[in-house]
């Protein structure tokens, strides 16, 4: 019959060198690929057929949409602005009721790709990724809500931190 004894110090050793390889490989790897930053801008605007209250954000909105849409008036309705870390997602508040969650990604091309999810009250209003570069407006969405005569406008500006 054979008995073997280990000496739990000497395993317990051999565990924390074996451990501690691998933290210093994965923070190496971070090192390498550090994550970006980048300043995100979300705007959300109003559109509206009638003649009533302001028109302040006329001017963000791209002709080329107003021509389509065909409102007469555009209201801010909020604006959000934060500093993101690549690819960890970030949580807002804008308008009052709607929750959003943000996040972003730099291609190897250089561009960014975001992902927006837009809430009211459970109620799912927008869900898209765009590919944008820095300092680039888009629009991310625009709808028609459900009285017909007005509409919702996202803009998204990203700018990537050096």
């Amino acid at each position: 019959m054979v008995t073997m004894r280990f000496n739990l110090p000497v395993m317990a050793l051999l565990l924390a060198l074996g451990t501690a390889g691998d933290a210093a490989a994965q923070k190496k790897a971070e090192k390498k690929e550090p994550r970006r930053q980048a300043e995100v801008r979300l705007q959300v605007i109003q559109a509206s057929s009638s003649g009533q209250g302001p028109n302040d954000a006329v001017t963000l909105v791209p002709a080329e949409l107003q021509s389509l849409l065909r409102y007469s008036r555009y209201t801010l309705l909020d604006s959000a602005f934060l500093r993101a870390t690549e690819r960890s997602e970030q949580r807002i508040a804008v308008a009052g009721d709607m929750l959003g969650e943000i996040e972003f990604d730099l291609q190897p091309d250089g561009q960014i790709q975001v992902t927006v999810e837009l809430r009211r009250s459970n109620s799912l209003l927008l869900d898209t990724s765009a590919t944008v570069k820095s300092g680039e407006t888009v629009v991310l969405g625009a709808s028609r809500m459900r009285d017909g005569s007005t509409g919702l406008i996202v803009l998204l500006t990203t700018k990537l931190i050096p």
